[in-house]
C-alpha cells in the first residue's frame, strides 16, 4: 500500500481557526492605526495652513477665509481631508482681522475626528484629536 501525503481536513480547519483568531484581534488594531495616521495627516495640513494664515496676517494685518490667497489647496495631498477657513462665528465672534479658524472635514469616515479644527489662537477641537 502506497503511503499518502497531505494535511487532514482537521489540520486544515485548525490552521483556518488559528488564522481567523489572528485576524480577529490584528484588525483593529490595524484600522486603529490607520485612522490615527489620517488624523496625523490633516492636523499637518491644519498646521500647513494656519502657518500661511500667520505669513498673511504679518503682510496685510488680516486673516482670510480664501486658501487661494495663501497659495494652498483647499484637500490634502491624499485627498483624506479637505480644509476651510471661517473668521466670525467660530472665533467667538472675533472679526477675520482678528482670528481665524481652520477646519479640516475627512473624506472618510472617522468616529471620533471627522472634523477637526484649531484657531489661530491655538485653541484645538476636539481635543481627542490632536
Amino acid at each position: 500500500m502506497k503511503k499518502q501525503r497531505g494535511f487532514t481536513l482537521i489540520e486544515v480547519m485548525i490552521v483556518v481557526v488559528i488564522v481567523g483568531i489572528l485576524a480577529s484581534i490584528a484588525y483593529p488594531s490595524y484600522r486603529n492605526y490607520v485612522l490615527r495616521a489620517n488624523r496625523a495627516e490633516g492636523a499637518a495640513h491644519i498646521l500647513r495652513v494656519l502657518q500661511a494664515q500667520e505669513r498673511h496676517h504679518s503682510q496685510n494685518m488680516t486673516y482670510t477665509t480664501t486658501l487661494s490667497d495663501l497659495g494652498i489647496n483647499p484637500g490634502s495631498e491624499t485627498g483624506r481631508y479637505t480644509i476651510t477657513a471661517t473668521g466670525l462665528a467660530a472665533c467667538g465672534g472675533q472679526t477675520i482681522a482678528q482670528c481665524v479658524t481652520v477646519t479640516a472635514t475627512a473624506a472618510t469616515a472617522d468616529p471620533v475626528c471627522n472634523t477637526m479644527s484649531m484657531d489661530s489662537r491655538g485653541a484645538k477641537n476636539p481635543t481627542a484629536c490632536w
